[in-house]
């Protein structure tokens, strides 16, 4: 989030937009589809923890998954 700022403000200060925001925007859709997936996953093991329990090893994914939060 921070280097997207940093770079938006060089833009303005160097009059290099168009292409930097193009990539800024790329970076910003990438982490909103990796946090989306996140907690999608994050969403699916707190169903299966709900109807039928999850092994250790999901149960390590989903503490890490919520630790990243």
């Amino acid at each position: 989030m921070f280097d997207c700022v940093i770079l938006l403000l060089y833009d303005n200060v160097t009059g290099k937009s168009r292409k930097s925001k193009k990539l800024v925007l790329e970076a910003e859709n990438r982490k909103e589809n990796i946090l989306s997936e996140r907690t999608d996953r994050l969403n699916a093991l707190a169903r299966k923890e709900k109807s039928e329990g999850v092994s250790v090893e999901e149960k390590a994914e989903q503490q890490r998954l919520r630790d990243e939060f």
